[in-house]
């Protein structure tokens, strides 16, 4: 098996032709505008020239030069920015082992320079037939098949849910149903959180959540805590003000706003004032059915404002003058029955995606582990 410099089998074109020239995207538009992040697809525009051809045939890969993320593209596309390298094969090899390899690599990243071709050209590869290769690209293509596939099954989960809260609720706008009608803050408290600094963190302790957290627990994640305030400070605001408890429901309200959790156990934590909105339900509301209500109620407020720009926050005095709907307790009751039936067939399938990525994890070392290195 020989090995190879990364930059004896790619070569690279800088983006500066395919760059967009307007950001006005619209989904009715046909070509994608792309980065190497995680956000990968940012719009679709109309421009018409310096469009990049890839095809089945003729693949690239894009790769970010201060990340050093980088994508697999097949299909005709824009970027965003120049701060990217598009990477093409020198010779015959499968570019998509190429790929694997490149995303395999574990590298320092915070220093702000261009990588490709300071660090990662100069990367040396063990480079197998190219039946060995064609092997390996189509093993770990079909794992990433079956996780898409649960991916995709988890997007009808929350389509089944929203169609079964129609079906029960109706629609909010207009009351189809006909149910009792009260203020949100006639049904459930709102607040915020006492002010904690930056001077108050430590290393460990009780876990102080941000909107990033409060997301990846409303998407079934484990949050990825990075600040904590210490045990004494937490009591302290405990006994004095009261922390969140089970049946609460954690709002996002800046930025990414109206991102929403309901509070299912005990483990403390605290959240940053005004980045978070802790919404406290009374006995007339069940805190599951209310929280799917919440999630259309902010829905609806950010396509009549934040859309026109009127408001960039969601405020406590906003939310509080909301109307919500409230229907019979058995019904909202049964409500929460079938989300915890789903919730059951998504975890399996968190689970499933969980084992899977495992083995994606373990594949890549077998494969890539300790054969790329300067």
């Amino acid at each position: 098996m020989k090995k190879v410099k990364f930059c004896d089998i790619l070569e690279y074109e800088q983006p500066s032709k395919y760059i967009v020239e307007s950001d006005q995207y619209k989904k009715e538009y046909k070509t994608p505008v792309l980065t190497a992040g995680k956000s990968f697809i940012l719009g679709y525009t109309n421009e018409t020239e310096g469009i990049y051809h890839a095809t089945k045939e003729h693949p690239i890969i894009l790769f970010d030069d201060f990340t050093t993320n980088c994508k697999y593209i097949d299909f005709d596309f824009k970027v965003k920015s120049s701060a990217i390298k598009i990477l093409k094969p020198r010779q015959s090899i499968n570019l998509k082992y190429i790929y694997y390899a490149l995303k395999n690599i574990v590298y320092d990243t915070t220093s702000h320079k261009r990588y490709w071709i300071s660090q990662y050209s100069n990367f040396t590869i063990k480079l197998p037939t190219m039946k060995e290769q064609e092997e390996i690209v189509k093993e770990l293509e079909c794992i990433e098949k079956l996780i898409n596939n649960k991916e995709q099954q988890k997007m009808k989960f929350n389509e089944l849910i929203k169609s079964q809260y129609i079906n029960m609720f109706g629609d909010i706008t207009n009351n189809s149903k006909k149910f009792e009608i009260k203020n949100l803050n006639d049904v459930s408290s709102v607040s915020s959180s006492k002010r904690i600094y930056a001077r108050e963190y430590v290393e460990s302790g009780i876990p102080f959540y941000r909107s990033k957290e409060i997301i990846e627990l409303g998407h079934r994640r484990k949050p990825s805590v990075e600040l904590f305030i210490s045990k004494e400070r937490y009591l302290e605001i405990k006994n004095k003000f009261g922390v969140p408890q089970i049946g609460d429901i954690m709002i996002t309200a800046v930025g990414t706003i109206g991102e929403t959790w309901v509070v299912n156990n005990n483990n403390p934590f605290y959240f940053k004032d005004g980045n978070l909105l802790l919404v406290r339900p009374n006995t007339e509301i069940n805190n599951v059915y209310f929280k799917y209500l919440l999630d259309e109620l902010i829905s609806d407020f950010k396509y009549k404002n934040i859309s026109e720009g009127a408001y960039s926050a969601l405020t406590i005095e906003e939310l509080k003058k909301m109307q919500v709907l409230v229907p019979p307790m058995d019904l909202q009751k049964q409500f929460e029955i079938f989300i915890e039936n789903v919730n059951k067939q998504r975890k399996y399938c968190d689970d499933e995606i969980l084992k899977l990525n495992e083995i994606v994890k373990s594949k890549m070392q077998e494969y890539f582990g300790g054969v790329i290195n300067e």
